[in-house]
């Protein structure tokens, strides 16, 4: 008899999600975030999801504090990363363990960067399909230091 062992990550765990919106363009936002926050945002290869839409990604691994940051944006030139959220231009994501007051002040300074009309944490459990997005970005980013 043969058993089926199904393997389930949940990596939703581990992130944190700041949403931005904000008129500016991704080498732009990305300057202010990396002269902010004393980051080394650098540009990855794009994030191909399955209908072919590209996205762009920045990474910074702040070995420091054992966190990892990516910019990912929200619109492609096929559609959106997350179609129920149109009016968010960019993602933040935090992969580690962070204090609530460690995170509000990565809001209030982000909300602070010219042209930025507003940012502010996603409940990562209203957003459908979250978990295989995130195993998707891990793969990409495995996949792209692996080169």
């Amino acid at each position: 008899m043969t058993k089926k062992i199904i393997l389930n990550i949940d990596l939703c765990q581990e992130y944190k999600i700041i949403a931005i919106s904000c008129h500016l363009k991704y080498y732009k936002l990305t300057y202010y975030i990396n002269n902010l926050f004393g980051f080394n945002l650098t540009k990855l290869q794009n994030l191909v999801f399955n209908d072919n839409a590209n996205f762009n990604i920045f990474y910074f691994n702040d070995a420091e504090n054992f966190r990892t940051y990516y910019l990912i944006s929200n619109k492609g030139e096929k559609g959106f990363l997350f179609r129920k959220l149109k009016n968010i231009d960019y993602f933040f994501f935090i992969k580690s363990q962070i204090t609530n007051k460690q995170k509000q002040t990565l809001i209030n300074n982000i909300k602070k960067i010219p042209s930025v009309l507003t940012a502010f944490e996603i409940d990562m459990g209203n957003i459908k399909g979250i978990n295989d997005i995130l195993i998707d970005i891990e793969n990409q980013i495995y996949t792209s230091f692996k080169k």
